[in-house]
């Protein structure tokens, strides 16, 4: 089973001690987040420019500045601390901080759109999808805009999570409303519910609560049962598996390793390689018990079919 994640602290002092809470809690992956807002309608920043992004800050020092009384795990290792850069866009200036060479420094991207206009934007074009990861918003108010279920499906087919901030629904009564009802709306939009996640945005340790009762929440807000786990633990490692992907990639292309491929010629395969290669095949084959053969194992019996040819035919 995967260990939970919390993908969004708001860096300061205050998000030390959140993230030493949610270790005591059991979180093993935490996010430390960056936000970066502008003005709807900044002059200093015109279509073709970028607005300047920092850096991610310092790392979390694990027993320092903790709250009296707290007290941590002495076996469990700390969280692995990965770098957030949240980008609120109320125009479309702002998503050109997504193309700034400094945001592929952090771990994880996520925008929060607040026009209609630059939700279209984010849906309609596919390069923009392999810019950010994630689309955030405070369920703490209604959601800015209505929200279509082909556009939430495009986004899902492209990888794009859709997170939901809880802590904003522990403070006052009209804020766990408000928070309810819009969760609750998302999740109807949401057909996929593997496109959801949920994080704190704890602004103090009081804030945060333990994987179970964030499982209840799930269930609460209309997520299945036997799915409500998934939210901070499956579908949370599925953000980072694309976040890696956006990191270690230039324009479409894929850094990898490279694999030794059987040659078709009489010096790579021989008779006693066949044998063992043959071998190896059926023995494969049972152990999975599949009823198909996988593409790679397809391209093996191939050249195996052709060497014992021509062995048969040296013969």
């Amino acid at each position: 089973m995967l260990s939970p994640h919390d993908l969004y602290i708001p860096e300061g002092p205050a998000g030390n001690q959140v993230a030493h809470m949610l270790w005591t809690l059991g979180f093993k992956t935490v996010a430390m987040v960056t936000q970066v807002s502008l003005p709807p309608d900044d002059p200093e920043h015109s279509k073709h420019s970028r607005p300047t992004i920092p850096l991610p800050g310092n790392p979390i020092i694990w027993n320092h500045g903790l709250s009296p009384g707290m007290t941590l795990p002495r076996s469990d290792k700390p969280p692995r601390v990965l770098s957030r850069l949240h980008v609120t866009a109320e125009g479309l200036n702002h998503l050109h901080c997504l193309g700034n060479p400094a945001a592929k420094s952090y771990d994880v991207i996520s925008v929060e759109p607040r026009t209609e206009k630059v939700w279209n934007s984010l849906t309609q074009s596919s390069h923009l999808s392999t810019m950010y990861d994630v689309i955030s918003w405070d369920l703490t108010q209604r959601l800015p805009f209505h929200l279509k279920r082909s556009a939430v499906k495009v986004l899902d087919q492209r990888g794009v999570k859709i997170e939901i901030r809880y802590s904003g629904g522990m403070c006052g009564s009209s804020g766990l409303r408000n928070f309810l009802s819009s969760s609750m709306e998302l999740s109807k939009v949401v057909i996929n519910s593997n496109q959801l996640i949920l994080s704190s945005g704890a602004q103090s340790p009081l804030e945060c609560r333990s994987p179970a009762d964030l499982s209840n929440l799930a269930k609460l807000i209309g997520i299945p049962a036997h799915k409500c786990n998934r939210l901070t633990n499956q579908n949370a490692a599925c953000l980072l598996r694309k976040s890696a992907v956006r990191t270690d990639s230039y324009k479409g292309v894929i850094s990898g390793t490279e694999k030794q491929m059987i040659e078709e010629s009489d010096d790579t395969i021989n008779k006693a390689a066949l044998q063992r290669l043959l071998m190896h095949e059926s023995v494969t084959m049972e152990s999975e018990e599949c009823s198909e053969v996988r593409p790679s194992n397809k391209r093996i019996l191939e050249v195996t079919e052709k060497s014992t040819k021509k062995l048969k035919s040296e013969n």
